[in-house]
């Protein structure tokens, strides 16, 4: 059996794509997400970090902020 083709109408696509809302996230969740997206930053365990940062070769995490201490 083949599968067809049928566009959706904005109503039922619109209902479809509310559905996948309708779920609570945790306000904290939402500001990780924020967080990072905005910084352009991996969001996940460090297993997941360090594995993303071994396939693209880029570095996931942030460095410390500010100049190098001097050395005295």
């Amino acid at each position: 059996m083949w599968l067809t083709f049928q566009p959706l109408g904005w109503l039922s696509f619109a209902s479809l794509v509310t559905g996948l809302f309708d779920a609570r996230i945790d306000s904290r969740v939402v500001g990780d997400i924020r967080v990072s997206v905005q910084k352009g930053r991996v969001l996940g365990n460090d297993y997941f970090k360090d594995a993303i940062a071994e396939l693209t070769g880029r570095r996931v995490r942030e460095r410390m902020r500010g100049p190098k201490a001097k050395m005295v």
